[in-house]
């Protein structure tokens, strides 16, 4: 910590930074070491890096201060929105935030990578906005080892029966029995 306070006392914004990467990777748990490393990353143009120091600090205050978390991973995402990690630690955030509409925008870039956790909360998006056909699609695709989606695609059955569109539900009931 003291070498990059001397490298950032002298300009020299590299060295600092890998000073602030060596502490922040002595002190993975503490998010102001990473905050501090994604500034001077994002002050040199390094957007990757910054975009992966703030979505590590976001995911260290995301239980205790959610409003700063959110805060660290919308910096994140807007330094490296094709990051799919980083859209998925925000996304989780505001679903559960409530915000599922801003949740299935961000995270519908990445459907095509069938990342299981990501699919069942993308579905979980779309259930609680409504999107039951969306929902259902997503969630066959999640491998069968990962019971969340039969529990999910059960909770998509009596999405089709609050809506009266029971022969959908039939169908999907069957198609779950098999």
């Amino acid at each position: 910590r003291q070498a990059a306070q001397l490298f950032l006392e002298r300009g020299d914004q590299l060295r600092a930074l890998d000073a602030l990467r060596g502490y922040a990777g002595l002190n993975d748990l503490d998010p102001e070491a990473h905050i501090r490393v994604a500034e001077v990353a994002e002050s040199l143009g390094k957007k990757e890096a910054a975009a992966q120091a703030f979505a590590r600090a976001g995911e260290l205050l995301r239980a205790g201060h959610p409003d700063r978390a959110r805060e660290l991973l919308e910096r994140a995402h807007a330094l490296a929105p094709s990051d799919a990690r980083v859209a998925q630690a925000l996304a989780a955030l505001l679903f559960e935030g409530g915000d599922p509409r801003r949740t299935a925008e961000l995270l519908e870039p990445f459907a095509a990578e069938a990342v299981p956790e990501r699919h069942r909360l993308l579905a979980d998006a779309h259930l609680a906005t409504g999107n039951l056909a969306r929902a259902e699609e997503l969630l066959w695709e999640i491998p069968p080892g990962f019971p969340e989606a039969h529990q999910s695609l059960l909770r998509v059955v009596e999405g089709f029966l609050r809506t009266r569109n029971t022969e959908r539900a039939l169908s999907l009931l069957r198609r779950l029995k098999k």
